[in-house]
């Protein structure tokens, strides 16, 4: 057991090396800011697992190892703060708070462990800095997860899955290290909970590749729900299989339920490209070379705040 606990540990360090491989090289191809920050969240997740990795592999710890995990961590954590910033403003108060939290509990932690070190305190300091770290992370990332998830429900089908698996993906981060903190200190080391652990981390990378650049062939699945029902609307208007009424009805319907999503394009181009009367409802290129300028496209909802997400679908 203990060797095909190993074996899925060097599986997911691979995995998470893949993924990071992909989402970099797709970024650097894109260079889409609205995904810069979400790219570098999973870069530095796969970098993680990696640097955990490297002591069981190489038989010793490198100097300095556990310092730059550290800060690959965090900055993971505080990365897909950003990006869920860049979709949905966030009140700097509750950015400063967030960000004096995690760098206390990292700093303490750091400095917790050098003193068990060098045995000035006891081990378990360490330990409760560690779980105290862990659990300021999680609610750093738990935000943006919820936040993600309630939003889906007025975005197109694309926008909206691609967020949902973003949520799953690190919701299963979060579960696996409060799974861990919770199965150390209530039986030790379980070989079981150990495995469950893997596997549930092999099944996450999958999610978080997805939610960053998701394939053709899923884009067309999740936008088949909508593209059915309104072929089945236009094929009864045009061979009037309802009375007009009722026609008139469901295409209120089907307004009204489209109406949650609109599109508009945030300005990006220069003042001479733009007409004046454009710049008030969005980017009018009056070129079609400039027209490449006018990117990312900005959703907003009724009543709500502001919210910007890539349209790539």
């Amino acid at each position: 057991m203990k060797s095909f606990i190993a074996f899925m540990q060097n599986v997911d360090a691979l995995a998470f090396i893949v993924l990071g491989i992909a989402v970099g090289i797709g970024w650097a191809r894109r260079r889409d800011r609205s995904l810069g920050n979400l790219a570098l969240a999973i870069v530095l997740l796969s970098s993680v697992s990696l640097l955990g990795r490297i002591p069981a592999l190489l038989h010793f710890t490198p100097p300095f190892l556990s310092e730059v995990s550290l800060v690959a961590f965090i900055g993971c954590g505080y990365a897909l703060l950003r990006y869920r910033a860049s979709l949905i403003p966030i009140p700097n108060r509750w950015h400063a708070a967030a960000v004096v939290a995690v760098a206390a509990a990292g700093g303490s932690f750091i400095v917790l462990r050098h003193l068990s070190l060098a045995k000035a305190v006891p081990t378990s300091a360490e330990s409760v800095a560690a779980i105290a770290l862990v659990l300021v992370w999680s609610a750093i990332v738990l935000e943006p997860i919820v936040r993600f998830w309630l939003v889906s429900r007025d975005l197109p089908a694309v926008q909206a899955w691609r967020l949902r698996s973003l949520s799953l993906g690190f919701a299963g981060i979060v579960g696996v290290l409060l799974f861990a903190i919770g199965a150390s200190a209530a039986a030790g080391s379980n070989q079981v909970a150990e495995l469950a652990v893997q596997l549930v981390v092999v099944a996450v990378i999958p999610l978080l590749y997805v939610s960053f650049a998701p394939p053709a062939w899923l884009r067309r699945e999740w936008r088949a729900s909508e593209e059915e029902g309104l072929r089945v609307f236009m094929q009864d208007l045009l061979l009037l299989r309802e009375d007009r009424a009722t026609l008139a009805g469901r295409a209120l319907e089907w307004r009204a339920g489209h109406r949650r999503w609109r599109w508009t394009v945030t300005a990006r181009c220069s003042p001479s490209e733009v007409s004046a009367p454009s710049r008030r409802r969005g980017c009018r290129p009056r070129s079609r070379r400039s027209a490449r300028a006018c990117t990312p496209w900005r959703w907003t909802a009724p009543k709500r705040r502001c919210c910007s997400f890539r349209s790539g679908a």
